[in-house]
């Protein structure tokens, strides 16, 4: 199942315009926000130099699945070592550069959420990378009505017809 997931996670990437996709190859399941996993994504942070990071709201309570709540909290977690030349100093030894991360933005539902940016030139390109996890979403009507939903009410909180809110986080 792993194999066929990081497959189709690929397809939607190349579908989104993607050429970049990084597996930490944790169990489903069972990840866990512990100091290796920060020390990873630092160093991914370190390696590829964005300056805005989007992630699960670790603190969201109606989040279902625990990787989410554990994707957000270690992504959060990374972010102010990261920019640290103290924290993993073997980062730099190899070549990287701290991290320059200047926003970040939580998404998937919080209550907080104060952007709300409008999606809908780019919807029918998300529905088709989303659709190419087929593991996941065997039977592509009911995920996709749901979308809708949720898009289309996020959108009608700007006037536009798709939306995605995400809550932007306090950094320095």
């Amino acid at each position: 199942l792993a194999s066929i997931r990081q497959a189709e996670a690929r397809e939607a990437a190349a579908e989104l315009g993607v050429n970049d996709v990084v597996f930490l190859d944790r169990p489903d399941g069972e990840l866990v926000a512990d100091l290796t996993l920060r020390g990873e994504v630092a160093r991914l942070y370190r390696h590829y130099q964005p300056d805005t990071l989007f992630t699960f709201d670790p603190s969201w309570v109606g989040q279902a699945h625990p990787d989410h709540t554990a994707a957000g909290r270690a992504a959060i977690d990374a972010y102010m070592p990261s920019k640290m030349p103290l924290y993993h100093p073997e980062h730099l030894f190899e070549g990287l550069k701290v991290a320059d991360l200047k926003r970040v933005y939580l998404f998937g539902g919080s209550t907080n959420q104060e952007l709300v940016v409008d999606v809908t030139p780019y919807w029918e390109r998300k529905l088709r990378a989303t659709l190419k996890h087929v593991s996941q979403f065997p039977d592509p009507k009911g995920p996709m009505e749901w979308l809708e939903k949720w898009g289309g009410e996020t959108g009608q909180r700007i006037g536009a017809k798709y939306g995605e809110a995400f809550s932007p986080m306090n950094v320095w």
